[in-house]
């Protein structure tokens, strides 16, 4: 299998959070979402890594005045949903604790 087509994957890697999806696979992965924006016709990919750094650009684009980008979003969700599934590792104040998403 190419780079280019590796599934989507997250690990922890030498003390860093890693993760990774080929330039292929990206464009396989958001092809249904970005067929909804063009009235149920399919896109057609004719620079796979050009819409690739389009991604990343828009992943790393702040969106507020703290300087929020997507991926920070990505992480926080994540984070909040790690915490309301009881994940190890972290502990909170109190017996009774009530996660609040945010929206």
């Amino acid at each position: 299998m190419a780079n280019k087509d590796l599934p989507l994957t997250a690990d922890i890697v030498g003390g860093v959070v890693t993760i990774r999806i080929g330039v292929s696979a990206l464009c396989q992965v958001v092809t249904e979402t970005l067929t909804g924006l063009a009235d149920g016709d399919a896109p057609t990919f004719t620079d796979e890594y050009a819409f690739a750094r389009g991604v990343l650009v828009e992943l790393q684009r702040v969106r507020n005045e703290e300087g929020r980008t997507p991926i920070h979003a990505f992480f926080e969700h994540a984070a909040v949903s790690a915490a309301e599934a009881g994940s190890d590792g972290v502990r909170f104040p109190g017996e009774f604790i009530k996660v609040r998403r945010a929206e």
